[in-house]
Formats: structure tokens, sequence, C-alpha cells
């Protein structure tokens, strides 16, 4: 486990103490399951945005239909 340095605001700090006190956690826990949420949600969203490109067949590098593939109706 490495351990980092990050700058909070005094107020924001404050806050964050009490709310850790509150759920009967650390400091670092909050951060770190903050964190992790994040990167969940980031995750996530990739994912789907992902899923959506193949859905409509975008993708990088891919080539692009055709005039008349592009002005058929379906």
């Amino acid at each position: 486990m490495q351990k980092v340095t990050i700058s909070l605001d005094d107020q924001l700090l404050q806050r964050s103490r009490e709310l850790v006190r509150r759920h009967g956690k650390t400091f670092d826990e909050l951060v770190a399951d903050l964190v992790q949420a994040s990167v969940e949600d980031w995750r996530t969203s990739l994912q789907e945005t992902w899923n959506y490109a193949d859905h409509v067949s975008l993708r990088l590098n891919a080539p692009m239909p055709s005039r008349d593939e592009r002005n058929t109706r379906s």
C-alpha cells in the first residue's frame, strides 16, 4: 500500500473529520472509499460508452459507411 499526500481546505478537512467520526471510519478509509467509488463510476461510464459505440457500429479506425449505406432508409 502506498501513502499519498493531499491538500484540503481547512473547512473541508474539518467537515471530513466530523463525517468519519460519525460513521466510525478513519480519514484514510473515507478517502479510499471515495477514490474507489470514483474509479468504478468512471469505468462504468467508459464501458457504457463503448457498449453504445458497439451498438451503433462506431469505432475508432472503422471504415465509414458508403454514401449508399448512409442514405439507405430502414
